[in-house]
């Protein structure tokens, strides 16, 4: 009996030992079929309740029995089972579904929301279509891309900016979006040192310091709903772009290496068709002067200098004195046999001044990691020559970026360096007597502008015509405008995960912007007496942003068909800048562009302007959702700025949005009908004034009256009751997407009015001021 008791006792032994044998700690990691970690997936024990998700860097760790199955699901992603096996590790492969439109998009903030959940419209940008052609400036690869975005490329010219706006202007201050890169403003200024319609140059943007190959993804908040968590400068909408530094990926390998390579060029698009029967001069005889109002080509006759025919032509081809082009003529006698010229059309003439431009750029991209360590590397070179003459524009890239994670604690930062070089020339309003386009479709078409000399012997331009226009060959060797523009950007984040609902992030950035110009306008030029001895205009601008941010993220599961998302938070943001701008004027040593080289030097009105601005905000945001079909979405947000009267400086824009995934609602899927929704947001967003718009300015003159410094009071007077501008937008829509997401159709209706528009009134002198800025 005992021996019987103790075999009993022994099997029963090796059963339980076996038992719990069985119970294992399985780990794994979670990517997608590019091998990218996909973090916060769904990792659960088929038909029990135990289940864990992964962190951010795809990894989970969870307790199962052999022969249990594993079901793997996230967002976007077809779910998959594996079943539990004797391997301790279980790597797992997900595969984006075609059909899903619960597609993740960063909102407001960088808050992740499912596509199926906003109330607003919000579009994506594929990177890749941005990189189908060799081009330096992001806005104009967005160009067509983006319902209710409009973009408007510059002059053509290398380097030139390109301008955006997302439904439209809602203040006298402008209408151009807040640009946020990596969670950091990014600005994005036009400096221009003479007005381009009267004889500026083609000016860039700092924009274009963004290196394309560089992005990781794009997104586009257009209305007040979507945008207003970001305050006062969101008003005319959002472009948010997350660069492949600032959201590095792992890859395939731990090292990952890649090259892009692209030549394209460029031609002129079109030019006007001119006509090649007259030439120069008026009332149908030849004259030294403008436009083609002269005698017919091809009569075989002589004209003298008053356009009277004095005979037939021995060669047959009309001849003019050599007299008509007086300088020409005295500069270079050689050039008109028997002091004569033919008279005929070049029909070229114009086409002549244009060349065949060329674009070469390369990228080198490093990306990978180790463990739960990531990395990013990119640097592009951009060298790109214009079909304008002696126009080029040239950008050196570098970006560098990381993360890790340490148990709870998620940590990166990336930084990105920028450095540009444009030339081009002077545009400016036809007739202008600086530009080198003031003229060019309108000379005479027997002016060969390009086959003759365009300076004399002693280096001063002449022409055709001379104190008429400026020669375009000449305007764009020696009427040059070099600007060089710097910009540093670094960023800082953190991530701490308390629990699977409660989570804490940190941003901060600083984005630095320098721009360096000198504008020169070579001896001999038209257009006033400074510009016959030659200008030099120096520029120096410098910006500076510093923005912080924290987040706290609470997402409890309060039951099985509800789910709640808060994020409660706040920024605190910094803006300063300085512009220098000094004009010298007379050259001392011909083409020596230097201020030491010219005889007379001063400031340029605001010739040394400095600003510095500071914005605090609190924000919150709610989002509910019913059986991830509609949803309900609050926000709200306090602004203290430092540019308003105190007592106005506080604002509060609230928001509400909601949608309905109707098709999910009512199961209405089909073979050729995947998605429909339908949403509606409306919001306020507050918008405050510019720097130094609250209160007197004075004028420094060290040089005063009689040698005595003064100070003058600006002519412009302030509101001392100044309130923020508000704009609030209605938006009402619907998305659908057929056979398989192949077919898309976006709907969306708005209403949107802007209020308390702040400007300055123009006042009679009598009252002592200039204007009234209310």
């Amino acid at each position: 009996m005992r021996k019987k008791l103790s075999s009993l006792l022994l099997a029963l032994l090796c059963i339980s030992i076996a038992a719990m044998s069985q119970t294992m700690t399985f780990s794994g990691r979670v990517t997608d079929d590019k091998g990218v970690p996909i973090a916060f997936v769904s990792v659960a024990i088929k038909g029990t309740s135990t289940g864990t998700t992964t962190d951010a860097q795809g990894n989970f760790k969870i307790s199962a029995s052999k022969g249990q199955v594993l079901v793997i699901s996230g967002i976007s992603f077809a779910s998959k089972e594996v079943t539990v096996g004797s391997a301790t590790t279980i790597d797992v492969m997900l595969s984006a579904t075609k059909d899903d439109l619960s597609e993740v998009v960063v909102t407001a903030m960088g808050i992740k929301r499912s596509e199926r959940a906003l109330g607003y419209a919000v579009s994506k940008v594929d990177p890749g279509t941005m990189l189908q052609k060799s081009e330096p400036n992001i806005l104009n690869t967005l160009a067509g891309k983006v319902p209710g975005v409009d973009i408007r490329a510059g002059q053509g010219a290398p380097g030139a900016a390109s301008r955006i706006q997302i439904r439209g202007v809602s203040s006298f201050s402008g209408g151009e979006p807040l640009i946020v890169v990596d969670g950091v403003p990014y600005s994005n200024p036009v400096v221009n040192t003479s007005n381009p319609f009267s004889g500026g140059g083609t000016y860039g943007s700092g924009l274009n310091n963004i290196d394309p190959n560089d992005i990781e993804s794009i997104n586009v908040l257009k209305g007040a709903a979507a945008a207003s968590l970001y305050g006062s400068r969101a008003a005319n909408g959002v472009l948010l772009i997350t660069t492949k530094s600032g959201a590095p990926r792992k890859g395939a390998k731990s090292l990952n290496v890649t090259y892009r390579g692209g030549y394209s060029i460029e031609k002129i698009a079109d030019i006007p068709e001119f006509q090649n029967l007259y030439g120069a001069g008026a009332n149908f005889r030849t004259q030294s002067s403008n436009g083609s109002w002269g005698a017919k080509f091809g009569r075989g006759v002589n004209y003298d200098a008053t356009g009277v025919v004095i005979g037939p032509s021995a060669s047959g081809i009309d001849s003019i004195p050599a007299t008509t082009w007086a300088t020409m003529y005295a500069s270079y006698p050689e050039l008109f046999p028997n002091g004569r010229l033919a008279y005929k059309a070049y029909p070229n003439n114009v086409s002549a001044l244009f060349n065949t431009g060329n674009l070469m750029e390369h990228s080198v991209g490093l990306n990978g990691g180790e463990g739960n360590s990531l990395f990013n590397v990119t640097l592009s070179r951009v060298d790109q020559n214009g079909y304008i003459t002696n126009s080029s524009y040239q950008k050196n890239n570098f970006s560098v970026g990381g993360q890790t994670a340490i148990g709870k604690l998620t940590i990166g930062a990336n930084m990105s360096y920028a450095r540009s070089k444009q030339v081009g020339g002077f545009i400016g309003a036809a007739q202008n007597f600086l530009s080198q386009w003031g003229r060019t479709y309108t000379m005479a078409r027997n002016w060969d502008i390009v086959g003759w000399p365009s300076q004399n012997r002693a280096g001063q331009q002449i022409g055709f015509n001379d104190g008429q226009y400026t020669n375009p060959v000449w305007g764009a060797e020696h009427n040059v405008i070099t600007s060089i523009d710097d910009r540093l950007v670094a960023n800082l984040r953190a991530s701490y995960k308390f629990n699977n609902w409660i989570r804490l992030d940190f941003n901060a950035g600083v984005n630095s912007y320098a721009l360096f110009r000198d504008q020169i306008i070579d001896k001999s030029s038209y257009g006033s007496a400074d510009n016959t001895l030659g200008t030099l205009t120096e520029v120096v601008n410098r910006q500076q942003e510093i923005q912080g941010k924290i987040v706290a993220v609470f997402s409890p599961k309060i039951a099985d068909d509800w789910t709640l998302d808060v994020n409660i938070g706040s920024d605190v943001n910094q803006r300063t800048s300085r512009a220098q701008q000094v004009y010298g004027v007379d050259f001392v040593i011909p083409g020596l562009f230097n201020l030491n080289n010219t005889r007379r030097q001063t400031f340029s009105n605001d010739g040394d302007f400095r600003t510095k601005r500071r914005l605090v905000g609190v924000f919150g945001d709610v989002s509910l959702g019913f059986r991830n079909y509609a949803f309900l979405n609050l926000t709200g947000r306090t602004d203290l700025t430092s540019t308003l009267p105190y007592k106005n400086a506080q604002y509060f824009y609230p928001g509400i949005t909601g949608s309905l995934v109707w098709s999910d609602a009512f199961k209405l899927k089909s073979g050729w009908f995947d998605y429909g929704k339908i949403r509606a947001g409306f919001a306020r967003v507050g918008n405050d004034a510019g720097p130094h718009n609250g209160e007197p300015i004075f004028d420094l003159n060290a040089a005063g009256f009689l040698g005595q410094p003064l100070a003058t009071r600006g002519s412009i007077t302030y509101d001392p009751e100044l309130t923020p501008e508000f704009t609030t937008e209605l938006e009402i829509g619907s998305d659908m997407r057929f056979f398989k997401g192949r077919i898309g159709l976006e709907v969306t209706w708005y209403d949107k009015r802007s209020t308390d528009l702040i400007y300055d009134i123009a006042l009679p002198r009598t009252t002592g001021y200039g204007s009234f800025y209310t």
